[in-house]
């Protein structure tokens, strides 16, 4: 078992470096995000410069529903989102559509899909003259645009989501979400049930911790959670439940987000132990 954790670690390890190289990267990063992009897909995503959505996307950070967290520094383009959406995204996992990207900034242009071919045989084909930014710019000035056929539900609700996901507190968040009324607040309240609520505690207090760390210091923090995350049992249970028998019943290890102490939550930060 110490080796498949060691294995397990490894690749994780090896993982955040990818996410951060392609923050870092010096030249125009550019990803074209078409239909389902979740998980590690944002991870090789949002990092870039450039994030180029179609009209027909759904991007989320679920890693909850499998006793998770939402990993590949994701906090880092997370806590850009205006207000406090980050928080509600990866509490929520939340499935954006191209107006919510767009409107989040996740999403930095609207290319619809039957163009996108075009755009990118035109970025390949292109002018070599002024800077890859510049060309860019002209290309998007191009293609870009026009009628979003989707409405950013996270737009409408973007003051209770605010007032809500501001607080404290995980249990302040969800109850100042409840009050919210429509089927829209109801449907993601029961989606979060399905959750692991270990997974939860923890992933409000590394948002909380994200807000005013470097890209730097969020990797750091991936790196702990992944560590003592991959080490208790309710990832095992979420990926059984989910991916496995496909029951979509985990027995998650606690009943209730009231159920976990403040001391287990910042178990979850401790250092890493020293590599042998």
């Amino acid at each position: 078992m110490s080796e498949a954790y060691h294995q397990l670690d490894s690749f994780f390890e090896m993982e955040y470096k990818l996410n951060e190289a392609i923050y870092r990267y010096p030249k125009p990063y550019v990803a074209l995000l078409h239909g389902i992009g979740m998980g590690g897909g944002l991870g090789i995503s949002l990092h870039g410069r450039y994030r180029i959505v179609s009209e027909k996307v759904s991007l989320a950070m679920p890693e909850g529903a499998i006793g998770f967290f939402p990993d590949v520094v994701s906090a880092a383009f997370l806590t850009q989102c205006p207000g406090f959406i980050g928080t509600f995204l990866a509490i929520t996992g939340y499935v954006m559509n191209t107006a919510d990207a767009l409107y989040t900034g996740l999403g930095t242009h609207f290319v619809p899909y039957g163009t996108m071919e075009v755009f990118l045989e035109a970025l390949i084909q292109g002018s070599s003259e002024g800077s890859m930014d510049e060309i860019l710019h002209g290309l998007l000035d191009y293609f870009a645009g026009g009628e979003i056929p989707v409405a950013s539900e996270i737009a409408h609700y973007r003051a209770l989501i605010d007032e809500s996901f501001s607080k404290p507190s995980l249990e302040e968040a969800l109850a100042c979400f409840s009050l919210g009324r429509g089927p829209w607040v109801r449907k993601i309240l029961e989606d979060i049930e399905a959750f692991s609520p270990l997974s939860l505690k923890v992933t409000y207090e590394l948002m909380k911790r994200a807000r005013n760390a470097s890209f730097q210091e969020i990797k750091k923090l991936n790196e702990i959670l992944a560590f003592h995350f991959l080490r208790q049992k309710d990832v095992l249970e979420g990926i059984r439940a989910k991916m496995i028998d496909k029951d979509h019943q985990p027995r998650w290890q606690y009943r209730d987000v009231e159920d976990i102490s403040e001391d287990i939550v910042q178990s979850f930060f401790e250092s890493l132990p020293k590599k042998p």
